[in-house]
Protein backbone atom coordinates (compact mmCIF):
# COMPACT_ATOMS: atom_id res chain seq x y z
CA UNK A 1 0.00 0.00 0.00
CA UNK A 2 2.91 2.61 0.50
CA UNK A 3 3.33 2.53 -3.43
CA UNK A 4 -0.35 2.57 -4.09
CA UNK A 5 -1.30 2.09 -7.56
CA UNK A 6 2.31 0.63 -7.88
CA UNK A 7 1.80 -2.55 -7.05
CA UNK A 8 0.94 -5.21 -9.23
CA UNK A 9 2.15 -8.47 -7.27
CA UNK A 10 -1.14 -9.88 -5.91
CA UNK A 11 0.54 -10.96 -2.54
CA UNK A 12 1.34 -7.99 -1.79
CA UNK A 13 -1.71 -6.06 -1.61
CA UNK A 14 -3.30 -8.81 0.33
CA UNK A 15 -0.38 -8.18 2.78
CA UNK A 16 -0.60 -4.13 2.58
CA UNK A 17 -4.60 -5.18 3.06
CA UNK A 18 -4.04 -7.31 5.72
CA UNK A 19 -1.95 -4.76 7.57
CA UNK A 20 -4.29 -1.67 7.48
CA UNK A 21 -7.17 -4.06 8.75
CA UNK A 22 -4.72 -5.33 11.66
CA UNK A 23 -4.36 -1.84 12.75
CA UNK A 24 -7.81 -0.65 12.35
CA UNK A 25 -6.87 1.96 9.79
CA UNK A 26 -9.56 0.12 7.29
CA UNK A 27 -12.56 0.11 9.82
CA UNK A 28 -11.57 3.77 11.15
CA UNK A 29 -11.17 5.09 7.72
CA UNK A 30 -15.06 3.56 6.70
CA UNK A 31 -15.79 5.22 10.34
CA UNK A 32 -15.09 8.20 9.55
CA UNK A 33 -16.48 8.28 6.02
CA UNK A 34 -20.42 7.08 6.85
CA UNK A 35 -19.77 9.43 9.73
CA UNK A 36 -19.57 12.19 7.14
CA UNK A 37 -22.08 10.54 5.02
CA UNK A 38 -24.25 10.97 7.58
CA UNK A 39 -23.81 14.80 8.95
CA UNK A 40 -23.56 15.79 5.30
CA UNK A 41 -27.21 14.77 5.29
CA UNK A 42 -28.26 16.55 8.47
CA UNK A 43 -26.64 19.53 7.29
CA UNK A 44 -28.93 19.03 4.50
CA UNK A 45 -32.25 18.73 6.06
CA UNK A 46 -31.26 21.24 8.80
CA UNK A 47 -30.04 23.68 6.13
CA UNK A 48 -33.75 23.09 3.64
CA UNK A 49 -35.90 23.39 7.24
CA UNK A 50 -34.61 26.68 8.29
CA UNK A 51 -35.06 28.23 4.75
CA UNK A 52 -38.10 27.11 4.69
CA UNK A 53 -39.02 28.47 8.52
CA UNK A 54 -37.63 31.68 6.96
CA UNK A 55 -39.73 31.57 3.73
CA UNK A 56 -42.87 30.76 5.74
CA UNK A 57 -42.66 33.48 8.01
CA UNK A 58 -42.22 36.21 4.69
CA UNK A 59 -38.81 36.47 3.91
CA UNK A 60 -38.12 35.73 -0.06
CA UNK A 61 -35.51 33.55 -1.13
CA UNK A 62 -33.81 36.35 -3.22
CA UNK A 63 -32.91 38.21 -0.27
CA UNK A 64 -31.30 35.66 1.89
CA UNK A 65 -27.57 36.61 0.51
CA UNK A 66 -26.18 37.88 4.02
CA UNK A 67 -26.51 36.61 7.29
CA UNK A 68 -27.13 32.98 8.67
CA UNK A 69 -29.96 32.04 5.85
CA UNK A 70 -27.33 33.41 3.26
CA UNK A 71 -25.00 31.12 4.82
CA UNK A 72 -27.34 28.26 4.80
CA UNK A 73 -28.24 28.86 1.24
CA UNK A 74 -24.56 28.61 0.34
CA UNK A 75 -23.80 25.44 1.91
CA UNK A 76 -26.86 23.90 -0.16
CA UNK A 77 -25.31 25.54 -3.18
CA UNK A 78 -21.85 24.03 -2.76
CA UNK A 79 -23.55 20.47 -2.27
CA UNK A 80 -25.33 20.55 -5.41
CA UNK A 81 -28.64 21.01 -3.59
CA UNK A 82 -32.01 22.82 -5.78
CA UNK A 83 -33.29 24.61 -2.85
CA UNK A 84 -36.72 25.18 -4.19
CA UNK A 85 -36.86 20.83 -5.06
CA UNK A 86 -35.31 20.68 -1.45
CA UNK A 87 -38.53 23.11 -0.20
CA UNK A 88 -40.72 21.29 -1.95
CA UNK A 89 -39.56 18.07 -0.74
CA UNK A 90 -39.27 19.77 3.04
CA UNK A 91 -43.22 20.89 2.67
CA UNK A 92 -44.19 17.39 1.71
CA UNK A 93 -42.82 15.16 4.58
CA UNK A 94 -38.94 14.58 3.43
CA UNK A 95 -39.92 11.05 2.48
CA UNK A 96 -36.82 9.09 1.46
CA UNK A 97 -38.87 7.34 -1.25
CA UNK A 98 -38.51 10.98 -3.47
CA UNK A 99 -36.61 11.19 -6.37
CA UNK A 100 -34.78 14.27 -4.24
CA UNK A 101 -33.81 12.22 -1.61
CA UNK A 102 -31.42 11.01 -4.73
CA UNK A 103 -29.86 14.88 -4.51
CA UNK A 104 -29.89 14.42 -0.93
CA UNK A 105 -27.34 11.01 -0.80
CA UNK A 106 -25.19 12.90 -3.42
CA UNK A 107 -24.71 15.66 -2.00
CA UNK A 108 -24.12 14.13 1.23
CA UNK A 109 -21.70 12.38 -0.86
CA UNK A 110 -20.00 15.95 -1.94
CA UNK A 111 -19.69 16.67 2.02
CA UNK A 112 -18.15 13.37 2.51
CA UNK A 113 -15.59 14.20 -0.42
CA UNK A 114 -14.93 17.74 1.20
CA UNK A 115 -14.62 16.25 4.87
CA UNK A 116 -12.43 13.38 4.23
CA UNK A 117 -8.55 13.82 2.61
CA UNK A 118 -8.22 11.51 -0.19
CA UNK A 119 -4.68 12.15 -1.62
CA UNK A 120 -5.70 9.72 -5.00
CA UNK A 121 -4.45 10.86 -8.31
CA UNK A 122 -7.96 10.18 -9.11
CA UNK A 123 -8.96 13.43 -6.94
CA UNK A 124 -5.49 15.38 -8.68
CA UNK A 125 -4.24 15.99 -5.19
CA UNK A 126 -0.89 14.77 -5.12
CA UNK A 127 2.45 16.48 -6.12
CA UNK A 128 3.68 16.12 -9.65
CA UNK A 129 6.71 14.61 -8.18
CA UNK A 130 4.22 11.75 -7.94
CA UNK A 131 3.22 11.49 -11.14
CA UNK A 132 5.83 8.47 -11.07
CA UNK A 133 4.85 5.19 -9.57
CA UNK A 134 8.97 4.31 -9.08
CA UNK A 135 9.21 7.54 -6.83
CA UNK A 136 5.83 7.14 -5.17
CA UNK A 137 7.08 5.33 -2.56
CA UNK A 138 9.77 7.81 -1.46
CA UNK A 139 7.44 11.09 -1.61
CA UNK A 140 4.21 9.13 -0.82
CA UNK A 141 3.00 11.47 2.30
CA UNK A 142 3.49 14.60 0.07
CA UNK A 143 -0.31 13.78 -0.73
CA UNK A 144 -1.41 14.47 2.70
CA UNK A 145 -0.01 18.14 2.83
CA UNK A 146 -1.21 18.34 -0.91
CA UNK A 147 -4.91 17.23 0.04
CA UNK A 148 -5.10 19.52 3.36
CA UNK A 149 -4.14 22.69 0.96
CA UNK A 150 -6.20 21.76 -1.66
CA UNK A 151 -9.05 21.09 0.46
CA UNK A 152 -9.46 22.17 3.99
CA UNK A 153 -7.38 25.94 3.69
CA UNK A 154 -8.98 26.43 0.21
CA UNK A 155 -12.63 25.82 2.11
CA UNK A 156 -11.09 28.12 5.40
CA UNK A 157 -10.16 30.59 3.57
CA UNK A 158 -13.92 30.43 1.47
CA UNK A 159 -15.65 30.97 5.20
CA UNK A 160 -13.16 33.88 6.02
CA UNK A 161 -13.85 35.52 2.56
CA UNK A 162 -17.60 35.10 2.96
CA UNK A 163 -17.18 36.37 6.63
CA UNK A 164 -14.10 37.76 8.15
CA UNK A 165 -15.53 38.46 11.30
CA UNK A 166 -16.51 35.22 12.87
Amino acid sequence: SLAGEGLQNETVKKVGRGFFKLNLLTDWTRFVQLTSFNIGKDIIRTNLKHINKAVKGGKALEGMSRGKLGRYKEELFDLGIDIEKGLKWTNTGSKIDDPFYDDILKGAGRFTNEVILNPSREKALKPIIQSNPKFDILFQFLGYPTAFSNTVLKNAARAVVRDPFT
